[in-house]
């Protein structure tokens, strides 16, 4: 553990106060469960954080990182001070390459006294397979473990396409059915759909896409009094062609 005390020399002239600082040197992870990037595509690119805290009054020295997965590179995106502020702007500097090696053995990466690093893991799977490993950071003193995981599958989501929606008028409310087909050989949760256009209100009425079915996964609202105010078809009750 980390304290502070003062040690204290006598002699027949004077009293010498010496502070003293005790501290261990090791980093520590913020993040407990480390890097969980659940279900993934086979060749899609996730992105995951997680942070490392240095509570020690000097700097600590990441001098290796290592992994036992391929496809997963390692950067340091930013580091904050113990009040937050950013002192290190996001130039991203890579520590581990997607080959599993680390990239600076020679130039080892030092972690501020009472800093925080925020480290970035950008992860890809070539192939199938279920996942459950570490990164490895080494520093002087200790190695920090962060768990990894995720599971890839080979396969796409894919959504039909709407058809046309009737001419409509504010007041005036078209509603079609949303259907999407999956080519994962397992079943894939849905957790939100959304619309980028205020007239349009996607709603999910079934979470669950099973292999190779098409499926109704809900239903999407087109409301023309909804559109923005600057739209020029917002305004006057002519028909809208959606």
């Amino acid at each position: 553990s980390l304290f502070s005390t003062t040690l204290v020399l006598a002699t027949n002239v004077t009293l010498i106060r010496i502070p003293v600082q005790c501290y261990h040197g090791n980093l520590e992870v913020q993040d407990k469960e480390g890097l969980q990037a659940g279900l993934l595509g086979v060749n899609v690119s996730v992105t995951r954080r997680f942070n490392i805290t240095n509570p020690n009054p000097v700097a600590v020295s990441i001098h290796g990182i290592t992994c036992g997965v391929q496809g997963v590179e390692l950067s340091v995106e930013s580091v904050t001070s113990p009040s937050g502020e950013l002192v290190q702007s996001p130039d991203i500097r890579t520590l581990l390459l997607t080959a599993g090696k680390p990239k600076h053995k020679l130039a080892p990466y030092s972690v501020p006294a009472k800093h925080t690093a925020v480290f970035r893991a950008d992860i890809v799977a070539d192939g199938e397979r279920e996942v459950s490993d570490v990164v490895t950071i080494d520093t002087d003193r200790d190695s920090v473990l962060v768990p990894l995981s995720y599971r890839s599958l080979l396969g796409a989501l894919s959504i039909e396409s709407l058809s046309p929606f009737e001419p409509s008028f504010a007041g005036r409310v078209a509603r079609q059915a949303i259907y999407a087909s999956s080519t994962y050989r397992f079943p894939v949760k849905l957790t939100s759909i959304a619309s980028s256009d205020p007239r349009l209100a996607p709603t999910l009425t079934n979470v669950t896409l099973l292999p190779g079915i098409r499926t109704r996964i809900g239903r999407v609202t087109f409301d023309p009094s909804r559109a923005p105010p600057d739209d020029a078809t917002s305004g006057g009750s002519g028909p809208w062609q959606g």
